[in-house]
């Protein structure tokens, strides 16, 4: 296990959000689909020791995305949550 990992994510246009995770990694999420049932956003990198990518995707209810799937650019798959 890696720990938990979190970033409040900042609107940086119309469908991007930037953070920087609690390790201290800056990341752009991209949203690509945002429905009534889901959520899917695409990671990238921007600063870091360490970059990743990922692919980001969950149901959605109500405003949360209580367990999504995160597919990260090195092989792990894990779950996500947010809320707004």
């Amino acid at each position: 296990s890696f720990g938990e990992f979190r970033a409040q994510l900042t609107r940086t246009g119309a469908s991007t959000f930037e953070g920087t995770w609690n390790h201290g990694v800056t990341s752009r999420m991209t949203v690509t689909a945002f429905t009534k049932d889901q959520v899917v956003m695409q990671r990238s990198d921007t600063a870091g020791l360490v970059m990743i990518g990922g692919h980001y995707s969950g149901k959605r209810i109500g405003n949360r995305v209580p367990n999504g799937t995160a597919r990260l650019s090195t092989g792990v798959v894990t779950s996500w949550e947010a809320s707004w």
